[in-house]
């Protein structure tokens, strides 16, 4: 796959903003977590042939073959197995068309619609669907999914189908724990980016995120929870994954937390919530206090780091929390300079992010990388000296 051209600058030039009544309905709604979800298990990528990014000054991406096509495949984006992540990336790829005004393809949305269960929810992948969905079984991991159904709803809503989008929240609100937080699966235990990921469904829906309650506690107050504090010196403010104690930092629990309490994405006029963070919160009484040392928290790490999140499992970057903590700190309205380099490193490196160890085109990235483009206001048709909207719509099946 063809990477970034040395001549391309790192930051494309800025494009105009949209005015479409869709803006609105996605800007709550988006970035939300999107990304790739934790996932208890690794799908292996699908055996078929890539689909190759487009350069910036192509109209179609040099070449693209997909395999394991058929009725429960047309329409989604990407060659790559679906069984973990198909309702995921669909709607991550669907919000980033909607954040880059380019008309989703009608094929794409009828495959999300098609994936719904019948009491609303969704699971990561319903290869049958003539078979009812299954129950959710916390053992083999399967089962309908707050991530998967939350990331649909998102989706759903920025293209109108806003009563498909209601049933996926109704839903997820019966997955709510007593703390407040939300599980990946129904039953399971709470966790900071189903949570995050949740209460941004909330926002880019209209669901009230404070009034959304059960056992008189909401995300916010799950959030608090496994909110680091001062004893925890350069990691205080970062959020855990789980709790109890002792927590330990995790930089996508914190950029996908952060977003629950403040984004509203694609960029909008004014950040929901500007957060100023302060020398040490600890673990705070409000919700707004939790995002101030979250954003500080993102914001040092991205700048000790150049603009980029480090592997937590081995060496090199993680592109995918890079990516997000770019969309979360937008929405919060603080570290303008992190978000400055980190843009530039993933324009750097779209290769890296937006492709597979295969050589495929990640439609996942890619929806995201478009959220990062109308989050700074830049060209998604040269990003990094990528087309990023010709190589996602090329790569959905047929």
């Amino acid at each position: 796959m063809p990477g970034p051209s040395p001549a391309t600058p790192a930051v494309p030039a800025a494009r105009p903003r949209r005015t479409t009544a869709l803006a609105g309905v996605a800007a709550t709604a988006v970035a939300a977590s999107l990304l790739v979800p934790v996932l208890p298990a690794a799908a292996a990528p699908a055996p078929s042939t890539a689909t190759t990014v487009a350069t910036a000054n192509s109209a179609t991406p040099v070449a693209t073959a997909l395999s394991a096509n058929g009725p429960a495949t047309k329409g989604l984006f990407g060659a790559q197995d679906p069984t973990y992540d198909g309702v995921y990336r669909q709607s991550l790829a669907i919000l980033g068309l909607v954040a880059a005004d380019s008309a989703v393809p009608t094929s794409a949305i009828d495959w999300l619609v098609r994936q719904q269960c019948a009491d609303g929810g969704f699971v990561a992948f319903r290869a049958d669907l003539t078979a009812p969905c299954p129950a959710t079984d916390l053992a083999t991991f399967t089962g309908e999914d707050t991530n998967s159904t939350a990331a649909a709803a998102l989706a759903l809503a920025a293209v109108g189908r806003s009563g498909k989008a209601a049933r996926a929240i109704g839903w997820v609100k019966r997955a709510q724990n007593p703390d407040g937080g939300f599980p990946y699966y129904d039953g399971g235990q709470s966790d900071a980016n189903s949570t995050g990921i949740v209460l941004s469904a909330f926002r880019g829906t209209a669901t009230p995120v404070g009034k959304t309650k059960t056992n008189g506690k909401n995300g916010a107050a799950f959030l608090r929870t496994v909110a680091l504090g001062c004893a925890a010196g350069a990691d205080a403010g970062a959020l855990a994954y789980q709790g109890p104690a002792p927590l330990l930092a995790n930089a996508y629990a914190t950029a996908q937390g952060l977003a629950g309490l403040t984004t509203a994405l694609p960029r909008p006029a004014q950040p929901v919530s500007k957060v100023t963070p302060n020398a040490c919160a600890g673990t705070a009484a409000a919700g707004t206090t939790v995002a101030m040392s979250a954003a500080g928290w993102l914001a040092r790490t991205l700048n000790s780091g150049n603009g980029t999140i480090p592997n937590a499992f081995g060496p090199g970057t993680d592109w995918n929390t890079t990516a997000y903590s770019v969309l979360s700190l937008v929405g919060s309205g603080y570290g303008r300079t992190a978000v400055k380099k980190a843009t530039t490193q993933l324009a750097q490196h779209v290769s890296a992010y937006a492709t597979d160890l295969q050589g495929q085109a990640s439609a996942g990235a890619l929806g995201t990388l478009l959220l990062v483009t109308d989050s700074r206001n830049l060209n998604p048709k040269n990003f990094g000296g990528v087309n990023l909207i010709t190589t996602l719509k090329t790569s959905r099946r047929r």
